[in-house]
């Protein structure tokens, strides 16, 4: 998904939707799905070129939207992997559930990556 920050709100809205293509799924298990890598470098690059945020969209099958341990502890590093792969300084991730999403945004700062819960607007 690729937003645009309205303003210094830490609210963005969506403004294009992309799927992965199921035959770019690599592994597709209970707790995890892996995507082709070169899918990822695509969608950074094409989030640079038009100035938006590349949110990555995966859903939780419950009724509570939360980031699982597995997201918190793989997150991070792509979030790293793209910035340096790209050049891209924000990286935002959101997970779904039956009712609601939670989002969150990863920023470099200097040698470390700060992480921000944010809105996002239909």
């Amino acid at each position: 998904m690729f937003v645009r920050p309205l303003g210094e709100t830490g609210r963005f809205a969506c403004c294009e939707f992309i799927p992965v293509p199921d035959n770019r799924l690599l592994r597709q298990a209970r707790d995890a799905i892996t995507s082709d890598p070169l899918c990822l470098i695509w969608a950074c690059r094409h989030a640079k070129e038009t100035g938006t945020v590349l949110f990555m969209v995966h859903t939780h099958v419950a009724v509570t939207a939360a980031f699982s341990e597995l997201d918190d502890k793989t997150e991070r590093r792509v979030a790293r992997c793209v910035m340096e792969l790209t050049g891209v300084e924000r990286f935002g991730a959101v997970v779904l559930s039956l009712k609601e999403h939670r989002a969150r945004l990863w920023q470099s700062c200097g040698d470390d990556l700060v992480q921000t819960a944010v809105t996002l607007e239909a």
